[in-house]
């Protein structure tokens, strides 16, 4: 073989590699860094890989690519600080490294041996109450961590849950912490990764330790649900009535558009119109001069629950003869949510 082929083959090995190094960035639940090749620093060969557990750092461990045969499986060197051991023979991605996917299931069997392994040391508390879960569980979808902290030990076990109104799974981890006897559990936590807009959590069923999580998972469900199913509602209303105040707004901007000053193009709840009127005083009933007023209307996000409310500004009417500060005045006229936008700006115009 010449030797531009073998260099033409090697610049082929070299970019699937560096393509399957930037693979990871779009990997859930890991994080990684690389580090190039003492011998080409094109080439990356050293790869941390960290293991998020739970929504938390697990465990760090490396891949080592040989630089002269990148298409090789790597080696793995695991942290010494940790008692996680792992045996090459029992990752079988390894063996078939030339799979497109060998990579991304080589660190999913790693973690998931991982999360075994702390399944195993949960187990070897002795603890009833956590036995006696896992045991209820799916063992094979959940994680498990558990950390020794300042403040003792804690377990952490994150179970997914499905809503059926977005077809997708959410997860909630239960964190308990154990006693300093390491014989019971002081007290749960609950916390919450959504897939999706978060629901408030003053609306989620709170967990109680006398239910076991297999329970308070299909109660939660069904809960989620519901709470999606009114949130739904309630957008498909918010929406409705959106429309309906652009729809009042879009006519008035157009049928008085030579007075226009201004409107909200966002929501939708105000619009100020400049004119020149005659205003009854309060006590006489005689028309003053003619003036210039500035009517703002406000729409409610309620309407057309609720009226507008339309207000004139003028410094010429409604203050006192001593200031000169524009007075505003409240406009009362007749409304009735079932009156079409035409109708509600007839009213509002009449009484102008």
């Amino acid at each position: 073989m010449k030797d531009t082929e073998i260099e033409k083959l090697r610049d082929k090995e070299i970019e699937k590699h560096q393509s399957l190094i930037r693979s990871l960035a779009t990997l859930e639940n890991f994080e990684y860094s690389s580090k190039p090749s003492a011998f080409n620093s094109n080439i990356q060969t050293r790869i941390t890989i960290k293991n998020i557990v739970c929504g938390l750092f697990g465990f760090q461990y490396y891949l080592l690519f040989d630089h002269s045969n990148l298409s090789y499986p790597p080696d793995i060197l695991l942290n010494s600080d940790t008692d996680f051991h792992l045996s090459l023979a029992d990752i079988p991605t390894l063996i078939r490294w030339d799979q497109p996917q060998s990579l991304l299931n080589t660190l999913n069997i790693i973690k998931s041996f991982f999360v075994q392994h702390q399944l195993r040391r949960i187990l070897d508390l002795g603890i009833y109450k956590l036995s006696f879960e896992l045991d209820l569980l799916d063992q094979s979808s959940l994680e498990a961590l558990l950390q020794t902290t300042d403040e003792g030990i804690i377990v952490y076990i994150q179970v997914p849950f499905k809503s059926t109104q977005i077809g997708k799974y959410s997860s909630i981890r239960f964190d308990f912490y154990i006693s300093p006897f390491k014989d019971s559990i002081e007290r749960v936590e609950t916390n919450f990764n959504w897939v999706g807009d978060p629901l408030p959590k003053t609306k989620i069923p709170p967990y109680k330790s006398t239910v076991t999580i297999m329970d308070y998972i299909a109660d939660l469900e069904l809960s989620v649900d519901e709470l999606i199913r009114q949130a739904s509602l309630r957008s498909q209303i918010a929406e409705k009535k959106l429309e309906i105040r652009k729809q009042l707004l879009m006519i008035l901007s157009k049928k008085y558009e030579k007075y226009l000053l201004e409107y909200d193009d966002d929501t939708f709840t105000f619009l100020s119109l400049y004119v020149i009127m005659a205003t009854p005083l309060p006590t006489s009933g005689r028309e003053e001069i003619l003036g210039a007023s500035i009517v703002n209307i406000h729409l409610s996000t309620d309407y057309p629950d609720i009226g507008p409310v339309v207000t004139l500004s003028s410094p010429i009417h409604f203050n006192p003869p001593d200031s000169y500060y524009p007075a505003t005045r409240e406009l009362k006229f007749t409304y009735n949510a079932t009156d079409s936008p035409k109708t509600t700006i007839e009213n509002i115009r009449y009484k102008i």
